[in-house]
């Protein structure tokens, strides 16, 4: 709180004392006051001069706040002090009511009783107190709350003063300082503490016959103060009857509303409304043709002061009116992988009424990419699409589409990636829809699976043969994942090379035709293949001559799946495994041995697989007790001792390679024996063979050393018999 003592001042025109300033100050009422109070009592003090005149200084301060909004109550405090010397005498209080502001209360806070009048409640006028005396020093206080009024403008100060007078006991008692004897208080009014109350009603802008229409209401205060006693009403349109009322936000308002079904007013109310806002949803129902434009009006009061009265009311119009969107979108049922693919959609308007600011959007199935758009009939729509090769979506907006009217689009995309294509497509307008009712729009989709082509494989069993024999050619042909229909038209043409021929084939394959053609052509046309599944066709080929043939087939291809890869097998007609065969010595006495040795040679540029041969001995060898067989051929070596058998298989020889075996045999019949050793094989036909010759004689008798002394004795003796009887011519 901020005080003020208003005080009449000698100084004037800043200061300077002039003619004319000493006679007003002179002629002021106050300063004529005083100089009849002191001649009174310059002629009390002649005409007495044993008595002084009392002296008293009544001093009026008055506190109240600096600022404060209009529509308030403020309280000013007023306090009256004698400052002495003497006592005051009777003391008379006035407290006039400034203009825009009304009486409230009055309490004295402090001192002496003081005899009071105050206005009524609410009223205008003065509070006036009379008090019979104040002693020095003493001092009396009260309080006085006042009214400002709500209209009062900001910028507005209010002025509140208080004037004390004293009625002199004694004809001598004299007011010493008359300047301090009123209070005033001032105070700056910031503007009305008011409310401001607003409302806004929205909704579609259209809603189709019979259809309902959604109002939003919201209901708001501004401020700066809570608003009290707030009531909006909304008086149903003509033609619409109630269906529903809910509060979605804000401070709960008590509400009455019409019957399901009715005419009439929704009214809500709320005692106060601090700052924020209120959200209603209110639901009627079009009971007018088309064409008819609903105009709604709502309005909000409040018992508070409303700083703004223009945001009171609001109004929603809808039309009544109604489209009947069509959509519909088409495919091919399956599209080979790789390959363009075709939506064609197509959107009408079966009325009643034009469709308003109408649009729709198409989706690129997964797994596609935009090759082009194009619009084919119908009014002209503005279009947005992806770039060639991008995914997304095409955008298309007209401003209206009249009834029965159509226009067709087509979206080509390439189909990358084998499995479901679905392109969903929606269309809306602003103007509501028949079907169904209230909707904006329509919805269509069309699916087209995305065929990967058949697979092939193929192998010839056995791959190695020898020249002139025959190999079982196998084609495998399959309906891959994620395909999930069947593969129709599924067809391979494969010409053998060169050196192979056709012997055999079977003639209905996977529900297809297959036919060969001499020397080597194989074809199979019109086949089907379930999803998931495979199939598969074989065919008996011939190499007359030896070789490596390398067959390639054509692409395995289909109807719906398109084209797919090729396969490739190799065959070898090989030439016959070579041996060689040898001995070591060659001539051996009975029972003793010698070293059969066995050499394998793959001629060719191909392994020979399944390997072996086979030595059934000639009578006169046999294995020995410890045959000593070595191999660096692999497979199995069967050489048992004493036996008549040598045996080798499952034998691997890699193209140009050559291996060993040997075994010991031993002679047991005089003779010269042939032995001849056969190489077997599954591939490269059975091969030639060898013979190697071993002659087996009779054993010579073995001379001990000291018969050996004598026949050398004899043969000398003999000799010498012989030179005596025969001497020798010329001795």
């Amino acid at each position: 709180m901020n005080g003020s003592i208003l005080r009449a001042s000698g100084r004037v025109n800043g200061g300077r004392l002039t003619l004319a300033s000493l006679l007003r100050t002179v002629c002021h009422p106050p300063s004529l006051r005083r100089l009849g109070r002191w001649a009174i009592s310059l002629i009390a003090v002649l005409a007495a001069p044993s008595a002084l005149a009392q002296l008293s200084d009544i001093a009026v301060i008055k506190l109240g706040p600096d600022t404060a909004s209009a529509g308030t109550n403020i309280t000013y405090r007023t306090t009256i002090v004698n400052a002495g010397p003497d006592a005051s005498g009777t003391i008379t209080i006035s407290d006039p009511l400034a203009a825009g502001m009304t009486f409230i209360s009055f309490t004295q806070t402090q001192g002496a009783a003081m005899a009071c009048t105050t206005p009524a409640v609410n009223g205008t006028g003065s509070v006036d107190c009379t008090l019979p005396d104040l002693a020095f020093g003493a001092s009396v206080q009260y309080d006085l709350t006042l009214h400002i009024d709500a209209m009062t403008p900001a910028g507005t100060v209010l002025m509140s003063g208080a004037v004390a007078t004293m009625g002199p006991t004694q004809p001598y008692s004299l007011d010493d300082t008359e300047e301090n004897s009123v209070g005033v208080a001032g105070t700056y009014i910031l503007g009305a503490a008011v409310a401001d109350v607003a409302i806004s009603k929205t909704s579609a802008a259209a809603v189709a016959p019979n259809g309902n229409i959604t109002y939003t209401i919201t209901v708001s205060n501004v401020g700066p103060a809570a608003a009290t006693g707030v009531t909006f009403t909304d008086n149903l349109p003509s033609g619409t009857t109630f269906v529903s009322l809910q509060q979605t936000s804000g401070s709960t308002f008590t509400c009455t509303s019409p019957a399901v079904g009715a005419n009439g007013t929704v009214s809500c109310s709320l005692a106060s409304m601090s700052i924020g806002n209120a959200v209603f949803s209110l639901v009627v129902n079009s009971q007018v043709p088309s064409g008819t434009l609903i105009e709604n009006q709502i309005t909000v009061t409040s018992t508070s002061v409303d700083g703004n009265d223009e945001n009171n009311a609001s109004q929603a119009s809808t039309r009544v009116e109604a489209s009947d969107l069509t959509l519909s979108m088409s495919a091919p049922a399956t599209v080979a992988r790789g390959s363009a693919l075709s939506y064609v959609l197509t959107l009408g308007n079966a009325g009643p009424d034009a469709a308003q600011n109408v649009g729709f959007v198409e989706s690129l199935p997964a797994g596609t990419t935009f090759a082009s758009w194009a619009q084919n009939s119908g009014p002209t729509f503005a279009c947005s699409y992806p770039a060639v090769g991008a995914t997304g979506s095409v955008s298309c907006t007209a401003p209206f589409l009249l009834n029965s009217a159509a226009a067709q689009f087509t979206l080509t995309v390439t189909a990358a990636t084998a499995g479901s294509a679905t392109s969903s497509a929606t269309a809306a307008s602003d103007t509501p829809d028949l079907s169904p009712s209230g909707s904006f729009g329509a919805a269509a989709s069309a699916t087209t699976s995305v065929l990967a082509p058949p697979t092939i494989a193929m192998a010839f069993t056995p791959a190695v043969i020898a020249p002139g024999q025959s190999s079982t050619l196998t084609i495998t042909l399959g309906n891959p994942a994620p395909n999930a229909v069947a593969l129709s038209g599924v067809a391979i043409a494969d010409a053998l090379p060169p050196g192979l021929t056709v012997a055999s084939a079977s003639t209905t394959v996977c529900g297809g035709t297959l036919t060969t053609t001499a020397p080597g052509s194989i074809n199979l046309s019109g086949a089907t293949i379930a999803a998931g599944s495979m199939c598969a066709f074989s065919v008996t080929v011939t190499a007359p001559a030896a070789g490596i043939f390398v067959n390639t087939t054509g692409a395995a291809s289909s109807s719906n799946g398109g084209n797919g890869g090729t396969a490739t097998a190799t065959l070898a007609a090989a030439l016959p495994l070579l041996i060689a065969q040898t001995a070591s010595p060659v001539s051996i006495q009975t029972g003793s041995t010698t070293t059969l040795t066995y050499v394998l040679t793959n001629p060719n540029s191909v392994t020979l697989t399944d390997l072996g041969l086979s030595d059934a001995l000639p009578v006169g060898l046999r294995l020995a007790g410890n045959p000593g067989a070595t191999n660096t051929c692999g497979g199995t070596l069967t050489a048992v001792a004493g036996g008549a058998t040598v045996a080798l298989a499952g034998v691997s020889l890699a193209a140009g390679a050559s291996c060993t075996v040997s075994v010991v045999v031993q002679g047991v019949a005089i003779g010269t024996w042939y032995n001849t050793v056969a190489v077997t094989a599954l591939s490269g036909g059975a091969g030639n063979t060898a013979t190697a010759a071993v002659t087996v004689f009779a054993n010579v008798p073995t001379i001990g050393v000291f018969a050996k002394l004598v026949l050398a004795l004899l043969i000398l003796a003999v000799g010498l018999a012989s030179l005596r009887r025969w001497p020798l011519r010329g001795g």
